[in-house]
């Protein structure tokens, strides 16, 4: 299984080409990417975190606006609740491949 994790706002035209091109390459059951594996009432959280652990490799997209700055200065990163944080911690956690 390959997850890819990104921000929305930052990355989403890019992620969902990634997507579309690995699915093309491994099967739509080997590539995860949340707008399009959660079916909806599924606990969010729980349905990545489980994705992450069981994942081969996880693709972070980085791109300029990753950090998730703020208008007051903060960082969304850096809230321990982010999603893209929490993508990144369970795949380094569990030893995935980032």
């Amino acid at each position: 299984m390959i997850a890819i994790s990104y921000r929305r706002e930052d990355s989403l035209p890019i992620a969902g080409r990634l997507y579309d091109r690995l699915q093309a390459e491994f099967g739509k059951r080997n590539v995860f990417m949340d707008f399009d594996s959660i079916p909806p009432g599924v606990d969010f959280r729980e349905r990545i975190k489980e994705t992450i652990e069981k994942s081969d490799l996880v693709v972070a997209l980085i791109g300029p606006h990753w950090l998730g700055e703020q208008t007051d200065g903060s960082r969304r990163i850096d809230d321990p609740t982010d999603f893209v944080r929490l993508e990144i911690d369970y795949a380094l956690k569990a030893k995935i491949p980032v």
